[in-house]
């Protein structure tokens, strides 16, 4: 049926017209569909990809626990070496016992602020037991995987540097895409242009290139993300990954992996990489830590069995959460943004706690075993309270800065129970 001219029936069709501008604009490219079959191999492949970035990683550990106990076993008694031939360490602890120091950075947005203040503090305390150690392995994820790559250099210039990226929020690093940003056909509500540009000036040739370097002196440098494509957590082997585009000189990849790790989904645009599309590696694990630590498969096991006679070596897991474990009372608006930023918010927190309970029990058994393992956690407490409410705030990012530098000077601020 024709509508009449009538001013109301003009009103109707401009309106309509507009909508259909409006839900074409924005909109993101469509990728190409895939049929059961093809979708099993995508699947397989990541898969393998998947448990041989595992192996390699695990390999490199190995390796590392084995310089660091032939450094302490040569160092004990140079006239009396021991049993089987050791190769030269990378670097030499004296006669303190070898210990696998292993940093763990949780997501935690904007308040990762308090982890780059905290991490840049740590430096200051001289107590063994306490001391900032050179990590021989850190993950991170989110907020944390942008924080690791310079907690992996982990020198003085590198903490600094994280505090004035953390105290001096760029307002263009996050933009919002219009008053149309909830439109089905934007790939975000956000866009994060702004962080990439600040990223890659950070995360530079010389970044990369000293990531490299430690990468070849075993140490493990990992960044977990998902892949939406398989509905599965992947951790990728950043330290690898700087090996790789150190030999290229091509760093897009590598900057793409860490910001895939931070892409909250439909908050800030997904990143396609080897053709899949990956988000927040919260999604799947706000901590990334091994799935089973006491695995038949695992780095302790396998030591057992290549190194018999050798005595196990000591592991110290360090956690920082970028977060409250707990969050304060509050009223929720009944409306879908303040909903879905509240449920999002209350489903990371809650996972984070089942995920550091899970990593306590590992470190229980493992002691239970005969390991000397450590685990170690601090997080922000419930009685810090932002100034505002605002995302990426200078004032709130600055607060929190300050409260990391104040406890991680202090080493009572660790803890070293999970009995939530």
């Amino acid at each position: 049926m024709l509508l009449k001219r009538t001013p109301a029936a003009a009103g109707l069709v401009m309106s309509l017209a507009l909508l259909c501008c409006f839900l074409s604009v924005g909109c993101a490219v469509p990728r190409p569909t895939l049929n059961p079959e093809q979708l099993a191999q995508v699947k397989a492949r990541y898969l393998e990809a998947a448990r041989t970035d595992t192996r390699t990683a695990n390999e490199k550990m190995l390796r590392r626990m084995y310089a660091e106990q032939s450094a302490h076993l040569l160092a004990l008694d140079a006239h009396a070496p021991p049993t089987e031939a050791l190769p030269e360490a990378p670097h030499p602890h004296s006669t303190l016992p070898p210990t696998y120091d292993i940093l763990i950075l949780s997501g935690g947005g904007d308040y990762g602020a308090f982890g780059a203040g905290f991490l840049k503090a740590w430096g200051q305390i001289t107590d063994p037991a306490f001391a900032r150690p050179e990590f021989d392995m850190v993950t991170g994820v989110s907020t944390g995987a942008l924080i690791a790559p310079f907690a992996f250099i982990g020198d003085d210039p590198s903490y600094t540097q994280l505090i004035d990226l953390y105290s001096t929020p760029k307002a263009d690093w996050f933009s919002s895409r219009g008053p149309f940003f909830f439109l089905p056909g934007n790939e975000s509500f956000m866009d994060n242009r702004g962080l990439r540009r600040d990223l890659e000036a950070a995360v530079n040739e010389s970044v990369v290139a000293h990531i490299a370097r430690e990468s070849r002196n075993d140490r493990v440098l990992a960044i977990n993300t998902t892949n939406l494509d398989v509905g599965a957590m992947h951790p990728f082997e950043l330290s690898a990954e700087a090996e790789r585009a150190e030999a290229s000189g091509d760093r897009k990849r590598l900057h793409d992996i860490l910001l895939a790790s931070a892409a909250i989904p439909a908050v800030f645009p997904p990143v396609i990489i080897d053709g899949a599309l990956y988000v927040d590696g919260g999604t799947t694990s706000n901590i990334l830590y091994g799935a089973n630590w006491l695995s038949p498969r695992a780095p302790l096991a396998v030591w057992r069995e290549r190194h018999p006679h050798l005595p196990r070596p000591r592991i110290r897991f360090w956690v920082i959460i970028n977060n409250q474990l707990e969050s304060t009372a509050h009223v929720v608006q009944p409306t879908w943004i303040s909903i879905t930023r509240s449920s999002v918010a209350t489903t990371i927190r809650s996972g984070t706690a089942i995920a550091l309970r899970h990593l306590y029990a590992q470190v229980s058994t493992m002691r239970a075993e005969g390991w000397d393992a450590d685990f170690r956690y601090v997080s922000i407490p419930e009685s810090w309270v932002p100034p505002n409410d605002r995302p990426f705030d200078k004032d709130v990012m600055q607060s929190l800065v300050n409260l990391g530098l104040r406890m991680g000077a202090d080493p009572s601020s660790w803890r070293s129970d999970f009995a939530r």
